[in-house]
C-alpha cells in the first residue's frame, strides 16, 4: 500500500510554505493563496487555509533504510529533534525493523522521519529533501478503533499491520510502504504524548494497484471515486 496523497488543513499558509519548502526543502507542486502542495517522494502533501481552527496532525516520511544518521544530522541542521525516551532522539521500533526520529510543524504537528530495514531503498547519495521517499504514516484519531480499523479491513481489504500493534484504543493498518496509524482520539501522540485530535484528513493511496480515497472528519467516511471534492 502506497500513500500517493495527503490533505490537511492550516491556519498559517504562510508558516506551511517556510517550514515544509524552506526548512525541510521540499518542492512546492502548486501555490495559491489559500493552498499549497508540496511533493514528497512520490507522495503529495497538500495543505488548505482553514483559520477557524488549530489543527495538527501525525505524519512519518520514510527515509532509504541505511541513512537514518544522516537524515538525523541534516534535519538537526534546520530544526530541533525531540527526546524519545531516555534522553535519546533516535527510537529503535524492533517488531518493525526500523529506526525513527521526531521533530514538530509550526503547526505543532508531529513529524517523524522513519528507516524501515525491510525495504529494499538504500541509498548511497548524500541526504537531502529529495532523499524522502514518500509519506509513509498518517495519524487518523476516530472515535472508535475497532470500528475503523474493520470497516477498513471489510471494505477495502486494507489489512491490520501485520507486526502490530492491535489494541483497543490504537491500532496500524496497512503495510511497511504506507500506514495508518489509528487511535483512539485524547490518546497521547508519542513522543510528546500531546493527545490526538480529530481533524479533516483526505488520503488517497494505491493498494493493490486500485485507487481509494479515505476522508477522515468527526467519525471515519470513505468514499469513491477520486475526482470526490475537497
Amino acid at each position: 500500500m502506497k500513500i500517493k496523497s495527503v490533505y490537511l488543513e492550516t491556519n498559517d499558509i504562510a508558516g506551511t510554505v517556510a517550514f515544509y519548502g524552506g526548512r525541510l526543502g521540499l518542492p512546492i507542486v502548486d501555490l495559491m493563496a489559500k493552498s499549497v502542495t508540496f511533493q514528497v517522494g512520490w507522495s503529495q502533501l497538500h495543505f488548505r487555509v482553514n483559520t477557524q481552527t488549530q489543527p495538527f496532525y501525525h505524519l512519518a516520511f520514510l527515509i532509504p533504510s541505511n541513512q537514518m544518521q544522516e537524515a538525523f544530522a541534516w534535519l538537526s541542521k534546520r530544526t530541533g529533534v525531540l527526546p524519545f525516551t531516555d534522553g535519546r532522539k533516535i527510537a529503535h521500533f524492533e517488531n518493525w525493523n526500523a529506526h525513527a526520529f521526531y521533530f514538530l510543524d509550526n503547526h505543532g504537528t508531529i513529524l517523524e522521519f522513519i528507516a524501515r530495514h525491510e525495504l529494499n531503498n538504500v541509498s548511497y547519495k548524500s541526504f537531502n529533501s529529495s532523499s524522502i521517499l514518500s509519506i509513509n504514516e498518517v495519524g487518523v484519531p476516530v472515535d472508535s478503533v475497532s470500528e475503523a480499523g474493520e470497516f477498513l479491513l471489510a471494505n477495502y481489504a486494507i489489512p491490520y499491520f501485520a507486526e502490530g500493534p492491535r489494541m483497543p484504543d490504537f491500532v496500524v493498518m496497512g503495510e511497511s510502504e504506507g500506514l495508518l496509524i489509528v487511535p483512539r482520539a485524547g490518546r497521547g501522540w508519542w513522543p510528546t504524548m500531546r493527545p490526538a485530535e480529530k481533524h479533516p484528513i483526505r488520503i488517497q493511496l494505491e493498494h493493490h494497484g486500485k485507487p481509494i480515497e479515505l476522508r477522515f472528519h468527526e467519525e471515519i467516511q470513505v468514499k469513491r471515486p477520486l475526482a470526490v471534492a475537497w
